[in-house]
């Protein structure tokens, strides 16, 4: 096929797009200005992956212009256009980046320009090639994208496709629209989750169970030796882990410092004991303090016990299986020795767990590393550290501190000298789980790659709460027994039915243009006769799921 370049003719594998540390060291000029919105939104370190990612769009009609001209208003390094066709009428009328004069000429060279004028930044390129031509006859194409988007694609087509991209650990985008209606499928068989950007996250500020820096620190403010000014300015974390204290001393006989209030009556009777503190330094009538106010509101932190939270549990599980199977694998190859770390992101079909994907390694070939290959092996062996590290005393049962400080009432001075407490302690967690990393075994294969460097650690404590892996079917199984998982849906009122009405609805689609003859009246018959098409092709799809599983894939 004819391959064009809109600014040169560098094949899209052979033009590396700007490293990931280069775009970090200009987090603080020209690109941050640029993209300043949006990196409040998903921070530097998003930001920089986006600035790295090199994408390839296969078919650019409606739904793949509209994809690419968001991806590069967000600034990626590059895109590659895959398309065959020529601007028709129909182009200038729903493609946001088609313009009448495009007319006859060709749509992924047309695309591609109005992409690039959107943002300078960004390098645009495009084939003018059938994408199914590409995904078939030469696989090797899709080996260095970053990302793989992929619209209006045939299911036989997509499945194949998945199969390379799979192969190659690159991500995949599935997206088909028909009308009003669609579908957007994601498939890649494993994505590690680091920077999960909650919407809701309670602050990590240990005030039921502080470490002695914290508690000498708030017990070095004297609340009645300072001024009225000093006083409504002592941050609230202080407050609270002076009342606590104070609380513990108060019960007969005195509490342990690991105890903190439990029942209701206790609750209510330590936030009535911290308003009346905050009301004896104010005149009566007066309202309290804004700090002792903020006090009340975070009370609830007095009793919320450090814990890691379930998603994270379960790959902090994972990762120490995966350990323990690099450590129990024999000195020379054999049957049991582990060709594929687990922890490269790659799980063999029908694995849906780590523990299930050990089992098989055996016998499944390792996909070429990378360097995401190995930002998922750090994540895995750092994932590992930190699971050793709540289990050792270092820990004392919790996850390393993150150091962060929700902002507050609070002098600058006050507020820096508890936030060096915060940091210190997060410094010393992650330093601590730096060091029991290099005890993490490793996989044959990978002992020659640098460990995790201290920024990177750093980096995963800091997010770890919230650490997640989130795993994809392949295609080709969803096509072969995925439609069965509907019917229940289907017996069901509400919004999953609905949504299993256009599943069923989309799939039939593909089914009856698989067929030539089937095809041709679903372009250009009557609207009775596409009804009719149609209705007959949702039958077979819906007595395929009736009968279970199958071994071939619907479109056949």
């Amino acid at each position: 096929g004819k391959q064009t370049n809109a600014c040169s003719v560098t094949h899209p594998r052979n033009a590396a797009p700007p490293r990931l540390a280069s775009i970090m060291a200009d987090a603080g000029g020209s690109h941050k200005r640029k993209y300043d919105r949006q990196i409040r939104i998903w921070g530097d370190h998003g930001q920089a992956r986006l600035q790295s990612a090199n994408v390839c769009m296969l078919g650019c009609g409606p739904v793949g212009s509209e994809t690419l001209k968001n991806l590069v208003l967000g600034g990626i390094a590059s895109f590659t256009v895959v398309d065959a066709e020529l601007v028709t009428a129909r182009d200038t009328g729903n493609n946001f980046l088609i313009e009448a004069s495009m007319l006859g000429t060709s749509r992924a060279k047309g695309v591609s320009a109005l992409a690039q004028e959107l943002n300078e930044s960004v390098v645009g390129r495009f084939v003018e090639e059938e994408p199914a031509h590409v995904v078939q006859n030469n696989p090797g194409f899709f080996r260095d994208f970053d990302l793989v988007i992929a619209t209006q694609l045939a299911d036989a087509v997509a499945a194949v496709l998945d199969d390379v991209c799979r192969t190659h650990g690159v991500p995949l985008i599935l997206s088909t629209c028909v009308g009003f209606a669609g579908t957007v499928r994601l498939s890649l068989a494993e994505h590690t989750v680091l920077e999960a950007k909650p919407d809701n996250s309670v602050a990590d500020l240990r005030i039921a169970r502080p470490w002695p820096e914290l508690m000498a620190h708030a017990a070095a403010y004297d609340l009645s030796a300072m001024d009225d000014v000093e006083r409504r300015h002592v941050p609230w974390v202080v407050l609270l882990l002076k009342h606590l204290h104070d609380w513990r001393l108060a019960q007969q006989p005195p509490a342990p410092e690991t105890h903190v209030p439990t029942t209701g009556p206790e609750k209510r009777a330590f936030r009535d004991t911290l308003r009346a503190w905050g009301s004896s330094y104010v005149e009566v009538g007066h309202d309290l303090p804004d700090n002792f106010r903020e006090a009340l509101s975070n009370a609830y932190l007095a009793w919320t016990q450090p814990e890691v939270p379930s998603a994270a549990a379960n790959v902090l599980s994972q990762a120490s299986a995966v350990a323990m199977r690099a450590a129990a694998s024999p000195v020379a190859g054999g049957a049991d020795d582990l060709d594929v770390a687990p922890c490269v992101g790659y799980v063999p079909s029908g694995a849906t767990t780590y523990a299930h994907a050990l089992a098989d390694v055996a016998t499944t070939s390792a996909p070429p590393a990378s360097a995401a290959a190995t930002a998922e092996e750090n994540f895995w062996q750092l994932a590992c550290a930190v699971s050793r590290f709540v289990d050792q005393s270092s820990g004392g049962g919790f996850l390393p501190l993150d150091g962060s400080l929700p902002d507050m009432t609070a002098t600058t001075e006050m507020f820096l000298s508890l936030q060096n407490i915060y940091h210190a302690k997060a410094e010393a967690d992650a330093t601590a789980v730096a060091s029991i990393a290099l005890e993490v075994p490793r996989p044959r294969d990978r002992n020659h790659t640098a460990p995790p460097s201290a920024a990177a650690c750093r980096h995963f404590c800091k997010h770890c709460r919230h650490i997640n892996v989130l795993r994809w079917c392949r295609v080709s199984d969803e096509l072969r027994n995925g439609i069965s998982t509907v019917r229940a849906a289907l017996a069901n009122d509400g919004p999953s039915r609905d949504a299993a009405n256009l599943y069923v609805l989309l799939r039939a689609r593909d089914t009856a243009l698989a067929d030539t003859q089937t095809a041709r009246v679903m372009r250009e018959g009557t609207a009775t006769a596409q009804e009719d098409e149609l209705r007959r092709a949702c039958g077979t799809v819906l007595r395929r799921a009736c009968a279970g599983a199958h071994s071939e894939p619907l479109t056949e």
